[in-house]
Order: C-alpha cells, then sequence, then structure tokens
C-alpha cells in the first residue's frame, strides 16, 4: 500500500483543524417534536376533511390545467384543417376516389360484402 504524498497529508491536516463542531441539541427537542405531533393527530375531523376537500380540487385542477392546453391546440389544427379543406378544389375523379374509398370502409366496417365480392 502507497503513502499518501506531502500534499495530501497537508489537506488531511488542514482538515482535521478547521473541522467544525457538532452542536449540542436542544435539552427539551423530543418534548417539543412529539408536543407538533400531537398537535397534528389532535385537529377536528372538519379540519381533516377541508384539507381533503381542499387537496382533491388542486388534483383536479391540476388535471384541467393539463388538459385545456391539448384541447386548444387539437381544437385550432381542427380550425385550421377545415379552413383549408374549405377553400380546396377537388376535381371530379377525387371526389369519386374519395367516395369509393369511403363506401368501401363504410361496408369493411358494418360487416357486409360488396355485391362483387359475394360468391356462391
Amino acid at each position: 500500500m502507497t503513502q499518501p504524498g506531502d500534499r495530501e497529508r497537508d489537506l488531511v491536516d488542514f482538515l482535521r483543524q478547521n473541522r467544525l463542531e457538532v452542536p449540542q441539541a436542544a435539552s427539551d427537542l423530543e418534548e417539543v417534536i412529539l408536543q407538533q405531533i400531537n398537535t397534528i393527530s389532535t385537529s377536528t375531523s372538519t379540519e381533516k376533511f377541508l384539507s381533503f376537500k381542499s387537496s382533491k380540487i388542486l388534483r383536479t385542477l391540476k388535471i384541467f390545467g393539463r388538459l385545456v392546453p391539448s384541447l386548444m391546440t387539437a381544437a385550432l389544427a381542427m380550425l385550421v384543417l377545415i379552413n383549408y379543406l374549405k377553400y380546396t378544389e377537388f376535381t371530379d375523379v377525387e371526389v369519386a376516389e374519395i367516395e369509393t374509398f369511403i363506401e368501401e370502409n363504410w361496408h369493411g366496417s358494418l360487416g357486409d360484402k360488396h355485391e362483387s365480392e359475394l360468391s356462391f
């Protein structure tokens, strides 16, 4: 095992010389802590109910605080999309393709088979 160098010994000596004294705890510290615990546990049921009710209200407000910006963003995106689609001109071919797509999906979601797909 190697011996510490001079710089390390100097550091250790410095730290030992300048070590802080740990303050003594107050003699009645335990009594003060127990008294505070007793005052908390002897609070009335009304106080407990009100603190529970307010914490429940705060939780609800936090949920709405997260939900509202998301809903506003979704509404703005829908408005932009609707506005874009309102002024977009579709050709007759595109309209026919969209109608066919919607009709096929409608039949697929209902479980109906298209007349051409029926086989006996």
